[in-house]
């Protein structure tokens, strides 16, 4: 039987598993004890060679999950998939993308600005 990783990973389409792929290898950098108290639920639209997929990151009290099952979000965030691999290779930053307009961000702006910290990521 396939892990609940290997199960979140497959099936259609085909471009969901690339995102989906890119949002659970950023997981891997979260630090649960910097997002306790904190309950959000992220809205990702990453743009695939032009098809946006569209996932959702839920973070419960040092916890987190990525679905395809649609949830009200606190923050959208849309990129390429390009950038978010950048941006997950540490080659540039969150602060950075936005400042180029290629990252953009709806909703709680300062949910926004503590996501790198949740997830390990470089602010500048």
């Amino acid at each position: 039987m396939p892990s609940l990783a290997e199960r979140a990973l497959a099936g259609p389409p085909a471009g969901a598993a690339s995102a989906m792929a890119l949002l659970m290898r950023l997981g891997d950098g979260f630090l649960p004890a910097r997002a306790r108290g904190v309950r959000a639920t992220i809205e990702w639209r990453v743009d695939l060679e032009g098809s946006e997929e569209r996932l959702w990151m839920r973070i419960d009290d040092g916890d987190w999950l990525v679905t395809r099952d649609a949830l009200d979000p606190t923050l959208a965030v849309a990129l390429s998939a390009v950038d978010l691999r950048e941006l997950l290779d540490r080659r540039v930053s969150g602060v950075d993308l936005f400042l180029a307009q290629r990252l953009v961000v709806d909703g709680d702006v300062l949910l926004a600005v503590r996501l790198a910290d949740f997830f390990g990521l470089p602010v500048r």
